[in-house]
């Protein structure tokens, strides 16, 4: 990787040559100029790389701006298409970067103290490669200037969700998509929620969102995944009523329009998808009806489901698998490093707790198990459970809790509903527990219990943020966030709270939110309950 510093290198101007019609702000559609950029972190640095992989040893020109426009070029006037810059602002510049033989430049720029502040004006920037016979555009790109460890507050969404889904669009930091499709959740209560049909998408370029059409059907605790061909498959959810429903729909991003796909076998909520390296999608679990949970919540707690099915994009329909050993909702579902899948946990139905006061004496009991998916085969086999002896008492088995792979291939479970030991209620933990491949080994404990939190790689570990606490009958919400270091041996990390930056502003606590990774290494949390109510504000943080 060669490196260099933008104040060695002079602008250069700009070369005409024809160029196809371009989607501005995503690249002029002439493969394969990259741009991507970490976190642009006060009192530190700003890394960049870009050029394209088939232009080994060439060179790339970086386009820098202080704005996005919506000044639009000509085509005539600069030969590579519509720039997603404002070439007309007054601090607009190119500089010209020799490529090595993978194609790449990197690039790192100090950012002393005291040289800029965080919330100073972003910069915008995007890459140019000539490939044989046409120039390459990438997307452009926006540096905000933070504080490490930090919260900014971000475009607050168009409506109030919780058990929504947040889908980022883009495969990679060097995808020319950024966008994240935010659809459906529910305003209300995770027993009588009231689900909306609304979506939109969350541009990282403007950090706000704009509307989009409706889903077919609203939807909560639904479950989305971005396809191998380009599509996001949005499944099942609660809909009007309580009634849970099979329904799938796809959303474009190139129309920005839901279109309609194959119903699964039966309907799911609380069931979790994963995309096979076969391109097949695995559905699993979930709950098939959630009609008078209030007064019936036994009843809808046992319509936990033990059913996988596969979606195959050869055949476009869901295909059945042999089914679990034994019924999840809220599980948790990892694909690992060789392809197989594990899914942990998860709830398994109701009974009547030895509280009559409880939930109306009614509660969730938990499946323990834990099973490996074969895609090779289509068969499952057996794991350790989760409720095994750790030297510390026997841990519990959960539902909603964190999962996520470790770089090191293990993978690490955080917090979750479990049964509390005085009246078998629900009751948020704190506990962490490892897998190695073959056992489960106690992880450390969070600070604060948390249960439908999120969880997403970070590093060597994960980052886990929010979440409720408490028990169910009584939910309260936390703001904390932790850096996990993803060794069993841990003490997991407490990091800015929510809403948080350099000690100033207020915890902004929430729970069955949603939270993304940005292309620029970032995370995007959006939503989420504040009992008894529901939230529409957007939150960006930016990690160490």
């Amino acid at each position: 990787m060669r490196t260099a510093s933008f104040l060695a290198l002079a602008p250069v101007a700009a070369i005409c040559v024809t160029a196809p019609a371009q989607t501005v702000f995503q690249g002029n559609g002439v493969p394969s100029a990259y741009v991507e950029n970490s976190p642009a972190r006060v009192g530190q640095s700003v890394t960049l790389h870009l050029g394209s992989p088939t232009t080994p040893g060439s060179v790339a020109a970086l386009c820098i701006s202080g704005s996005i426009g919506p000044t639009v070029v000509p085509l005539q006037s600069v030969g590579v298409g519509n720039v997603g810059l404002d070439l007309s602002d007054p601090g607009f510049q190119i500089f010209l970067f020799g490529l090595d033989q993978n194609g790449d430049v990197g690039i790192t720029v100090p950012l002393p103290p005291g040289t800029l502040q965080a919330g100073s004006p972003p910069l915008f920037a995007a890459a140019v490669t000539f490939e044989s016979t046409f120039w390459s555009v990438s997307k452009s790109i926006r540096a905000d200037w933070a504080n490490a460890d930090g919260w900014e507050a971000t475009g607050s969404l168009g409506a109030q969700r919780q058990l929504h889904t947040a889908t980022a669009i883009g495969y990679g930091p060097r995808d020319n998509r950024t966008e994240v499709l935010i659809c459906g959740g529910a305003t209300g209560s995770i027993i009588i929620p009231q689900p909306t049909a609304t979506a939109e998408l969350y541009a990282p370029l403007t950090r706000s969102t704009i509307p989009l059409p409706n889903m077919a059907l609203p939807r909560s605790g639904h479950a989305t995944v971005l396809t191998p061909y380009g599509l996001v498959l949005v499944t099942g959810g609660v809909t009007t009523g309580g009634v849970v429903t099979s329904t799938c729909e796809f959303f474009d991003p190139a129309s920005r329009q839901f279109l309609p796909a194959p119903s699964m076998s039966t309907p799911r909520a609380g069931h979790r998808l994963t995309v096979l390296d076969d391109g097949r999608i695995l559905a699993t679990g979930g709950f098939a009806d959630w009609q008078n949970a209030a007064t019936s919540f036994i009843a809808a707690l046992n319509t936990a489901q033990d059913t996988a099915e596969v979606f195959d994009i050869t055949t476009f329909s869901w295909q059945p698998l042999p089914s679990m050993s034994g019924k999840r909702a809220g599980h948790g579902q990892t694909r690992l490093l060789d392809g197989r899948v594990l899914v942990t946990g998860g709830i398994a139905g109701g009974f009547t707790g030895t509280n009559p006061l409880s939930s109306n004496g009614q509660v969730p009991f938990y499946n323990a198990t834990c099973q490996i998916f074969d895609p090779a085969t289509n068969l499952w086999s057996p794991t350790a459970p989760l409720n095994g002896l750790f030297g510390l008492g026997q841990l519990p088995a959960r539902a909603y809790h964190g999962q996520s792979l470790l770089p090191n291939g293990h993978v690490l479970i955080s917090g979750g509903f479990v049964p509390a030991s005085q009246n078998g209620e629900a009751v948020a933990n704190s506990t962490c527990v490892e897998w190695d491949g073959l056992t489960w080994q106690f992880a450390g404990v969070l600070p604060v219990t948390a249960a439908m939190h999120t969880q997403v790689p970070n590093g060597a570990g994960a980052l886990i943020i929010g979440g409720f606490t408490g028990d169910l009958t009584a939910l309260q919400t936390t703001a904390q966030v932790v850096q996990h270091n993803g060794l069993p041996s841990t003490v997991p990390v407490s990091l800015a709270s929510i809403g948080i930056d350099q000690g100033s502003g207020s915890q902004q606590s929430r729970g069955a939110h949603s939270c993304t990774p940005l292309y620029d290494g970032s995370f995007l949390v959006y939503g989420g309950g504040l009992w008894p109510a529901t939230r529409a504000d957007g939150w960006i943080y930016t990690p160490n």
